[in-house]
Order: structure tokens, then sequence, then C-alpha cells
């Protein structure tokens, strides 16, 4: 069989096939049948016919495989289930028990990325044929459709696995972060260079509101390096602080020995530290919300069930009695 793509009729106009139509309808193949029947057909189907156990045209060959997916798709999937060392079954059965020894973190994203789209799910729930004659691929997802809220669980499972090590890994910032806090707020000479700026500032900003100041934020010292003398604009009001201090406060000047292990917590960006603790919170209450849910849906499944055994042993005893 030729897998091309055939051209539509509409779109055949002014095209090749439009210049080669008389030469083509003029090339009669009939002469060359057996030819070609005995080259690309006998042998195909006799080893269909051999594969199956069934002699060569009796007509028994393989059963024909139901596929759904799109074969781009079925492909995909194909090929990540290749690197899996266990069954569909087997998969099913690790995301709902949390199994850690038979999935990994790097296949739990993998199937995360594999399971069927909501077309998918309902495509998959509207077949009604023989489940053994689907692909393999279109099992699988069928396999992943049958776990209650599939995606929540495999990203529950993905979190549990990544807990620890998220965990670990925030714990480090924020003890280097606040380790280094710790020594700028202990540290005498930091705080009487902080002292010195904060008067050098109010004497500039004097008769402004910005003057009078108790205190300032840490950025405000960067600001000092563009405020510029108006006679030589080499001179910079940072520059002057730091002759004030050597000239005054000489002893103050190796400060930066206290800080001298702060290096590593200004690499630290606070702002993704906020950002990764809340995203972990939020996973935390994300998952117990989850948790909740499954444990509500389990609940209401057994009082159905109960409902229902009671009904059928109602009418069993009302049987037996009449």
């Amino acid at each position: 069989m030729v897998h091309w793509k055939k051209v539509p009729g509409q779109r055949l106009a002014n095209s090749l096939w439009s210049a080669q139509k008389e030469s083509s309808s003029a090339l009669d193949l009939s002469q060359h049948s057996q030819e070609l029947v005995s080259l690309f057909f006998e042998d195909t189907q006799a080893q269909k016919a051999k594969a199956k156990g069934a002699k060569p045209g009796n007509g028994l060959g393989k059963s024909k495989v139901v596929t759904l997916l799109d074969l781009k798709r079925a492909n995909n999937i194909a090929i990540s289930l290749s690197r899996f060392k266990c069954t569909h079954k087997e998969i099913q059965e690790a995301i709902v028990s949390l199994d850690e020894q038979l999935l990994s973190l790097e296949q739990l994203q993998a199937i995360l990325g594999l399971l069927p789209t909501s077309d998918e799910m309902k495509m998959l729930k509207a077949y009604k044929g023989d489940i053994d004659k689907l692909g393999p691929s279109e099992q699988f997802l069928l396999t992943l459709a049958r776990i209650p809220k599939v995606e929540a669980k495999v990203q529950g499972f993905i979190f549990k696995q990544e807990f620890n090590t998220r965990k670990n890994d925030l714990k480090t910032k924020v003890t280097v972060v606040a380790t280094c806090a710790k020594k700028v707020t202990e540290s005498s000479k930091f705080k009487g260079i902080l002292e010195i700026t904060l008067a050098l500032g109010n004497f500039v900003n004097s008769g402004h509101h910005l003057g009078g100041a108790q205190g300032f934020t840490i950025e405000g010292v960067l600001m000092l390096s563009g405020i510029k003398s108006g006679g030589n604009k080499k001179i910079s009001l940072m520059h002057y602080l730091a002759a004030l201090v050597a000239s005054k406060e000489p002893h103050l000047l190796d400060f930066t020995h206290d800080l001298r292990r702060c290096k590593e917590a200004s690499q630290i960006s606070d702002g993704l530290l906020r950002g990764e603790l809340n995203q972990l919170f939020q996973c935390c209450n994300e998952l117990a919300e989850t948790l909740a849910d499954i444990e509500k849906t389990q609940e209401s499944k057994a009082k159905e069930a109960k409902k229902e055994c009671d009904q059928t042993t109602s009418t069993f005893l009302q049987a037996c009695s009449s």
C-alpha cells in the first residue's frame, strides 16, 4: 500500500496533475496486473498469514487493530511507553498506591504528559468494541482513564516525590539568608556607617520633606553614587561619605569583614524565595483539597453501594417471605 496523501479534486486545476491527465489516462496497467500482484501482494499476504499461523490465501490474517488516536499522538505514547519496564495494569496500580519503587519521578513526569485529554476521554468512553483490539496506545490511555481524578493523583504523586528535595533546598536558602541578616543586624561597624549616612543624607535634604528622616531603606545607600558635586562631576556623595568615614571614624572602614559571608545570600532573590515558598504551601493546600475530595467521593460511593445492597437484601427477604 502506498500511504500517500491524495490531492482533492478541486485543487487539481492548473496543477501538474491537470497537465498529466491525458497521458496518464492512456497508461493501461491491466497487462501488468499478474506481475504486480506476484511482486507486491502475494508475498505480503503469505507473510501475514504465516505470522498468524494460517495458510496463505485462506483469508485468516492478523486481526485488524482499532486505532482511535491520530498517528503522531499514538507514536509519541508508544515511544514513551517503551521506556517503562512494566505493564499498563502495573502502572495503574502504582499510581493508585503511590509506589515509588515502580515509578520514578522522571517516569511520572512522562506519564503526566501522556494523560488523555477531555476529548480523548470522551472518545475512549464512547468506544463499545473489543478492548483487546485497540492499539497499545489506546489501551494505555483507557487504563489511565479508569483512575478517578487521574491528573490530580499523578500531580500529587510527583509533588510527594519532589517534596523533600524542594523543602531541603528552601531550608538551605532560608538558612543562608537568615544567617546573613543576623550578621548584618549584629555588626556595630555597619550600623556606624549607616548612622553617618543618615546624618549626611538629612543634611543634604534639609528644608525638604525628605529631610529629618530617622531611617531609610537599604536601597538608599546606592543613590549616593548618583548625587554629583556641582563643581566637580567626578565626585559623588558616596565619595564624600567614604572620605568622611576615613577621616572621622577610620575603624569603621573594614565593616565588610563582618559581612564577608553574605555574598551567597546576596545571590538569592527575595522575590523568588517567597515565590517558591508560596508555591510549596499552595501545592500542599491543593493536595489536601484533592485528598478531601477523593475521600468524599469514596464515602458517597460507599453509601450508594450500601443503599443498593440494602435494597437488594430487602427485595430478597420479601421474596422469601411471600
